[in-house]
């Protein structure tokens, strides 16, 4: 009688273990794809990985986006499917306990080898982050041996920025195979020092810049009869500014845009 009874109590829990697993997936899948933008968030597919650092799939995506639920390092992370290879060899030396650098040198020597693919250029990862002493929302760019005057941004970490609001990029590993634009999509900070005045034109016109590429900056405007452009101060680094505009904007570009921006201005007047 007593083994009847144990039997059915067991029985009776079944559904509840079930449905409660079912919930902690579902809640790993969610807490996976919260740092993408919505419209990929529900065909996006979601891994893990066991200790032996062998994969284990808890949904199927549809689209071109993986995704991980939290880690031990606090982080949740998305990327392109074709970075799947390479995040399952960093789940296998992680599980043979390599350090970061170790791993990091095994990822470069596979590509080097041609055992892995390299990252294409523009390509996007999320990575997530549930503490307000660290960025929450980070988005990064792939861009393979970049430097920062072809790109135009600050190599300089706006992690501090970030954290007060202000979403400013910067780049990583510039010039190397793993260089990439880090670009903080913080929530907004209880109060923010951002803002769109300044004393003159020229202090005006550089203020998306990240402050290490203000001083820099050439600023100029155009006028407005014959669209030729007027130089305001002349720069030393590769971003070109002009102040507000009649549209309210203020804008900062790679001087490499300037002859298309020149030739628009001529066509405007």
């Amino acid at each position: 009688m007593k083994t009847v009874i144990l039997a059915a109590a067991f029985a009776l829990s079944l559904p509840h273990a079930a449905a409660a697993q079912t919930s902690s997936v579902e809640q790993q899948i969610a807490e996976a794809v919260k740092i993408l933008p919505e419209d990929l968030r529900a065909g996006a597919g979601v891994v893990t990985y066991d200790s032996s650092g062998a994969r284990k799939e808890l949904r199927q995506g549809t689209n071109f986006i993986e995704c991980q639920p939290r880690m031990a390092d606090g982080f949740t992370r998305c990327y392109h499917k074709s970075l799947a290879p390479r995040r399952d060899l960093e789940a296998r030396l992680r599980a043979q306990k390599k350090s970061d650098e170790e791993i990091q040198k095994a990822v470069a020597d596979a590509v080097k080898a041609g055992t892995l693919p390299p990252s294409p250029k523009g390509m996007m990862s999320y990575r997530g982050y549930d503490q307000r002493d660290r960025i929450q929302n980070l988005w990064v760019m792939s861009l393979p041996n970049a430097t920062p005057e072809a790109v135009g941004v600050s190599t300089v970490s706006q992690r501090d920025a970030a954290l007060e609001g202000k979403g400013l990029p910067w780049m990583m590993l510039p010039g190397t195979p793993g260089a990439h634009i880090m670009i903080p999509i913080n929530p907004s900070a209880k109060s923010s020092s951002v803002t769109d005045e300044a004393a003159g034109e020229i202090a005006q016109a550089t203020l998306p810049l990240p402050e290490d590429l203000r001083a820099g900056a050439t600023v100029y405007k155009y006028d407005p009869r014959t669209g030729e452009r007027v130089v305001l101060r002349k720069g030393s680094n590769a971003l070109e500014c002009t102040p507000r505009g009649a549209d309210g904007f203020t804008w900062c570009y790679n001087a490499t845009t300037s002859p298309r921006r020149d030739f628009s201005a001529k066509l405007r007047a």
